[in-house]
């Protein structure tokens, strides 16, 4: 059996209307998509004019402003950098007054200085050591105001104290130091070199090898007569050596201050050039040899070069 599908005319007419129908509002959805796309754009925000733009640009150098992310960025290095650094400063924006300055000019760039004693401290001996040889000689820290010294004060007695201290003389020649002298042994009495071996005021300057096979011995020292610049030759061994470098009294308050080419010196007492480091530098009072007493200060001890 076949279907066979046949229309009225009635039925023709109302069909091709609904055509017409659809087909006009295709044609008008078209059309209006067409026009909504030609005209239709998004809403932007305005650009600043130039003048405005220059004028917020002043201003955020006038204030040292920077964009967020770039101040973060600045603060976070900032922040690594003192935990890296703990000890560096911030530069001071203030100046800086004249006594200031003067005062930051007389103090010589650190590394000029190796070593620097200036017994400040109560404790400023704790690193030294002594040497007894006969009884002992009382060595303290004094002060006069906020400045501190060593004070060494012998009856009778021979004991020095000596620091410990490894260094080459050719990268450091230079020993300096301040010292005065209130009371010299007696060596009017006595006439044995080793008896009259007795002096106020010592300081050493110690040469010696690892394993002690090699030893030299450079004694700076304090007479009551002998002129200075006197070469002695110590009565208890040819390995040292001594010079005298103050004579006579001095205003009893007066300090001393020296200085001496250690490395000239040793040239000078030895006749050849250091061959071995200096290993520790030693003070000493004495009054053993003499049976009597005396008494020295020590102040400012500096190892260093020019």
């Amino acid at each position: 059996m076949v279907l066979n599908l046949r229309f009225s005319p009635a039925d023709n007419e109302s069909m091709n209307n609904k055509k017409q129908v659809i087909i006009t509002t295709i044609i008008i959805l078209v059309i209006t998509a067409a026009l909504f796309k030609l005209f239709w754009k998004p809403t932007q925000t305005p650009p600043l004019k130039t003048s405005q733009t220059i004028s917020i640009a002043a201003v955020a150098d006038k204030i040292e402003l920077s964009p967020a992310p770039v101040q973060e960025k600045k603060t976070f290095r900032k922040k690594l950098l003192r935990i890296i650094f703990p000890f560096r400063r911030q530069q001071s924006s203030k100046p800086q007054s004249t006594f200031s300055q003067a005062a930051r000019s007389l103090v010589p760039p650190l590394e000029l200085f190796y070593q620097y004693f200036d017994f400040n401290q109560k404790n400023a001996l704790r690193n030294w050591e002594e040497k007894i040889f006969s009884n002992r000689v009382k060595y303290d820290v004094d002060f006069q105001g906020p400045d501190g010294f060593v004070h060494g004060t012998s009856l009778k007695a021979a004991s020095a104290i000596y620091c410990r201290i490894k260094y080459d003389l050719s990268d450091y020649p230079y020993l300096s130091w301040k010292w005065r002298v209130v009371k010299f042994p007696d060596k009017t009495a006595v006439s044995d070199p080793k008896q009259r071996d007795d002096y106020a005021g010592r300081v050493y300057v110690i040469f010696m090898s690892r394993f002690f096979t090699n030893l030299k011995c450079i004694e700076y020292v304090w007479d009551q007569f002998l002129p200075e610049e006197t070469i002695l030759q110590s009565p208890y061994s040819d390995k040292i050596r001594q010079i005298v470098i103050q004579s006579g009294e001095k205003p009893a308050n007066d300090w001393i201050l020296e200085q001496r080419n250690v490395y000239k010196d040793y040239q000078k007492l030895f006749g050849e050039k250091p061959k071995i480091k200096v290993s520790a530098i030693a003070l000493m009072t004495d009054a053993e040899g003499t049976e009597s007493a005396a008494e020295g200060f020590f102040d400012d001890i500096k190892i260093g070069k020019e």
